[in-house]
């Protein structure tokens, strides 16, 4: 059962995510896509992410811990799936030209990076991972003050690069399109 976003002002993707309990999260779709990339549906209480980004209505504030569960639809692909931190009231009109990443390649690597403005990406820290037996990840960001802990399937990569923005919204995509990822248990608190 699959069920598309639905277009009315503000789009919004609601129940496909808990935070602490009963509240949903509520995406908005990035528009800057092309307009034949896949649209993010939910698919037996699945988001499923096919190049399309959404990002988080609510803003966050650090420290905060965002944990969900990944997986590539197809075992053999190399595409991405992101998690990034974007500054409050960044347009959804267009993917975001600073943010503070999380770059999970299906292939075994991840990559924390930060990009700012019209600056070159910085990369803070790569690291080898694995998928479990059945192709997903399980994901733990701890985005602090001090720096940045991700953790993805026991294996725990830190970052001394502290998150730069007062509040912040949480962006979720992957590449390329159509390679669609499956995100389920996703949480902020």
């Amino acid at each position: 059962y699959m069920r598309p976003l639905l277009s009315v002002g503000l789009v919004a993707l609601v129940g496909c995510a808990t935070v602490l309990g009963p509240r949903s999260i509520e995406w908005n779709p990035i528009d800057a896509q092309p307009s034949d990339t896949p649209a993010p549906v939910v698919e037996e209480g699945k988001l499923v992410l096919s190049g399309r980004a959404v990002r988080s209505q609510s803003a966050y504030t650090a420290p905060v811990t965002i944990e969900c569960e990944a997986q590539p639809a197809e075992a053999s692909t190399n595409s991405c799936f992101y998690i990034d931190l974007v500054p409050e009231n960044q347009p959804t009109t267009q993917l975001p030209n600073e943010y503070l990443g999380i770059k999970l390649v299906h292939s075994g690597t991840l990559q924390i990076w930060a990009t700012r403005g019209g600056e070159p990406t910085y990369l803070i820290k790569p690291a080898a991972i694995r998928a479990d037996a059945d192709g997903r990840y399980k994901i733990i960001v701890q985005a602090r003050l001090d720096g940045i802990i991700v953790q993805v399937n026991n294996e725990t990569v830190r970052g001394d690069y502290p998150v730069p923005y007062g509040k912040f919204t949480i962006e979720l995509r992957t590449f390329p399109p159509p390679n669609p990822w499956r995100v389920d248990s996703f949480s902020v608190h």
